[in-house]
């Protein structure tokens, strides 16, 4: 499997949140040979989501939780959580998400739309890819709630690896969804579209 993409792409979770913890309901080797050729759903409590993660996704890693930004004091003022899967254990490629909270617009309100393209360039730059295109996305939940964002496909400069980011508005909070394959194809692949269509926000 060609690695070249996530050589920085999945780095970034490690890079970033240093030794991450496995949550006690996947850390058993017997839950991971199990769920590891099937869907798996994943509920974070501290995240205050609903995902299904795609079949290889037995080891699910959780860093939660770290703080996000400083206010002129520097004191913490907004608290990030993760979780993310390498499938199969192997780099290269893998999906996760991020949620932030307590981010603001900089003038003391909550988050917009360029708070979410901000967190998109910035993985973007340390998973080292280019857009190849965006679009608008939204999606009614059952409440009637309208959550809406941009959905980002990206690629290596040199090589056929891509990634897939998603980023949303809900509540104001911003949730980031992304996912990475070093051999491309990710917007044709259902595992990857089914991680995407599944996501739900503001589950605790």
């Amino acid at each position: 499997m060609k690695t070249t993409l996530l050589a920085g792409l999945l780095l970034w979770p490690v890079l970033a949140w240093g030794q991450p913890s496995i949550p006690k309901e996947l850390g058993t080797e017997e839950n991971r040979a199990t769920l590891s050729d099937r869907p798996v759903e994943y509920v974070s409590e501290d995240g205050e989501y609903r995902v299904i993660y795609p079949p290889g996704c037995g080891k699910i890693v959780a860093k939660i939780p770290d703080w996000d930004s400083l206010d002129d004091a520097g004191n913490p003022v907004a608290m990030t959580y993760i979780s993310y899967c390498d499938r199969y254990d192997e780099k290269g490629e893998g999906c996760s998400v991020t949620t932030f909270f307590n981010l603001t617009d900089g003038r003391g309100g909550p988050p917009g739309p360029a708070q979410v393209i901000e967190r998109i360039e910035r993985m973007l730059q340390s998973m080292g890819v280019t857009i190849i295109r965006q679009q608008p996305v939204q999606r009614a939940l059952e409440d009637g709630t309208l959550v809406e964002g941009v959905d980002v496909l990206a690629g290596e400069k040199s090589g056929g690896g891509e990634a897939w980011l998603r980023g949303l508005l809900y509540n104001g909070d911003i949730y980031l969804l992304a996912a990475w394959k070093a051999e491309g194809g990710l917007a044709r692949d259902p595992d990857f579209i089914s991680f995407f269509q599944s996501f739900e926000p503001g589950v605790h």
